[in-house]
């Protein structure tokens, strides 16, 4: 389902982003010599930290899935980037050691507030007084449910995403589709983007954490961030935060 999400074009506004996550890490970037990528998605997200980081940088990353790990894996083995990845859910994952930088992508909106508290505790074990945090976060004005109509809009739409990456291997096609509907409905069970702005940053100053700089994702297609075509209005802000 995942690299169908991808394939369909709707995951790739941390590459439009690109510019400004740029101009918002210029100020770390000189001292960053260890990365975690908390939440590794996919091997777009290292992709893009190497096109500023390079080389020279160590890279970890983990995630609740093993996919991403063999894709950034590949990626990092066919780009010469160190990479160890370890499969965890973020909410478990407790650092061993410090980190110059920590990039949390869209992952926190799938938590809950203690959750999320949780999380950010535990992340501060691996970070000292020069360590940064990158956390990007979305918020849904429009928390109303979806309707029957635009629901039955959004399978159709998964079932073509599952069609199109799939167009050679039809047999995994066949086996994906049935999925699709129950899929749907985790999903949207989940209250995608339950967060206001204000609610998420009031989550992060109780934890000690001050947001140094941000900005809000002007650069995105909006048809890439409003993954519902109804019922849904998402805005996109991406934070760099230090501990207090």
């Amino acid at each position: 389902m995942w690299s169908a999400y991808k394939a369909s074009g709707q995951r790739r506004s941390i590459y439009y982003q690109q510019p400004l996550l740029k101009k918002l890490m210029l100020p770390v970037v000189p001292s960053v010599r260890s990365v975690l990528i908390a939440g590794a998605a996919d091997a777009g997200i290292l992709q893009v930290l190497a096109s500023m980081f390079g080389k020279s940088v160590d890279y970890f990353a983990v995630d609740i899935c093993s996919a991403p790990g063999h894709e950034m894996s590949h990626f990092a083995e066919q780009n010469g980037l160190p990479l160890a990845f370890q499969q965890i859910p973020l909410q478990d994952y407790v650092p061993d050691q410090v980190f110059d930088l920590i990039f949390i992508s869209n992952t926190l909106i799938y938590l809950q507030p203690a959750e999320i508290k949780r999380t950010l505790r535990q992340l501060q074990l691996g970070m000292d007084s020069n360590s940064s945090v990158v956390c990007g976060m979305r918020y849904g004005q429009d928390r109303e449910a979806a309707t029957d109509e635009s629901k039955a809009a959004r399978i159709k739409e998964y079932q073509n995403m599952v069609a199109q990456t799939y167009a050679e291997r039809p047999d995994l096609a066949a086996l994906l589709t049935p999925h699709v509907t129950p899929f749907f409905d985790q999903f949207a069970a989940m209250n995608r983007y339950p967060y206001t702005a204000s609610e998420f940053l009031a989550i992060v100053e109780e934890v000690g954490f001050k947001s140094l700089d941000s900005f809000r994702d002007g650069v995105t297609p909006k048809a890439v961030l409003n993954t519902f075509s109804k019922g849904f209005d998402i805005l996109s802000d991406v934070h760099l935060l230090k501990r207090k």
